[in-house]
């Protein structure tokens, strides 16, 4: 018998609409809003290698740059600086250079909810990646070693794309109003 990856996945985001659909049994916008957030988080950890941990909160710069509160925050689990003012998790404080991506969770997304998602996703953008001091040093996400002397892998997040923070959006539902769009 052979794993097939497209049906694996087929099967997860199947369970990920069965959980955003029981979210729906709550009866606050909040907590619904919360619990699907949760069950993105929760699928995400058991899909990515143990380095990696997902959260919620906002991504920080050493210049004093903040995002705004993100519901799902990829990092590196065991290099990223994570502050958690009195340990409400939901808002964490990422330092950016461990950060990998982040991302925005809506039910049932509205033209105003999609431009409200963008926006929030352009401020991480423009959070300010440190760039090394010395030409040709970096460091590969997961590893405590830098390395010199290799410019094609130094990390240069003002001239290359992919030292950027990925991002990424996800509903189960977009209503788009298409005379306010």
């Amino acid at each position: 018998m052979k794993f097939n990856v497209s049906d694996f996945l087929k099967y997860v985001g199947e369970e990920l609409v069965l959980k955003f659909n029981s979210a729906s049994n709550h009866s606050h916008p909040h907590a619904i809003g919360r619990a699907r957030e949760c069950g993105v988080i929760e699928k995400l950890e058991a899909l990515l290698p143990s380095g990696v941990g997902v959260g919620s909160g906002f991504v920080i710069d050493l210049y004093g740059g903040v995002s705004k509160q993100s519901d799902i925050v990829i990092y590196e689990k065991n290099f990223a600086s994570r502050f958690i003012p009195n340990n409400v998790e939901d808002y964490a404080y990422y330092s950016c250079e461990n950060v990998l991506a982040v991302g925005e969770v809506k039910s049932n997304a509205n033209s105003n909810d999609i431009k409200d998602s963008i926006e929030k996703l352009k401020l991480v953008k423009q959070i300010q990646r440190e760039k090394p001091k010395e030409k040709g040093v970096y460091r590969n996400f997961f590893s405590s070693v830098c390395s010199q002397d290799i410019d094609s892998q130094s990390f240069d997040p003002v001239t290359k794309d992919i030292d950027h923070i990925f991002t990424f959006f996800n509903s189960q539902n977009s209503s788009i109003d298409r005379n306010n769009s």
